[in-house]
């Protein structure tokens, strides 16, 4: 089965993003941009990935809650394959939703290098 590629997926979704505002209509609007590429280091997975994941995603995604069957985020495996829905859900800040704890720019940007690196299991 193939998958699309992460550098493709984020290079359509760079520009979706956008900074400050406050504008109520466009949920987006106070969403820091965030740099698409791969770091000459990949962030861990083990050490700096999978503890955001579990803090951020797997409350709702995991666990056998309802949500987990959109997206496990139990696994490396169903996150690797979730990678470019991950990647578009951190560009466009639509997860968590607003009444969830949320990731900081610096965290959203750890996550969104792991992606432009094809997420590796490191």
């Amino acid at each position: 089965m193939a998958f699309p590629s992460a550098c493709a997926v984020l290079g359509a979704l760079a520009g979706c993003s956008s900074t400050g505002g406050g504008d109520d209509s466009d949920p987006s609007a106070d969403c820091p941009s965030l740099t698409s590429g791969c770091p000459a280091t990949p962030p861990s997975w083990q050490n700096e990935v999978q503890p955001l994941v579990a803090t951020y995603c797997t409350p709702c995604h995991g666990n056998g809650d309802t949500e987990q069957s959109v997206f496990d985020s139990t696994t490396y495996r169903s996150v690797y394959l979730s990678r470019s829905e991950l990647g578009t859900v951190i560009v466009e800040c639509s997860m968590p939703p607003a009444n969830a704890p949320a990731p900081d720019r610096a965290q959203r940007q750890t996550l969104l290098s792991w992606v432009a690196c094809d997420a590796p299991d490191n």
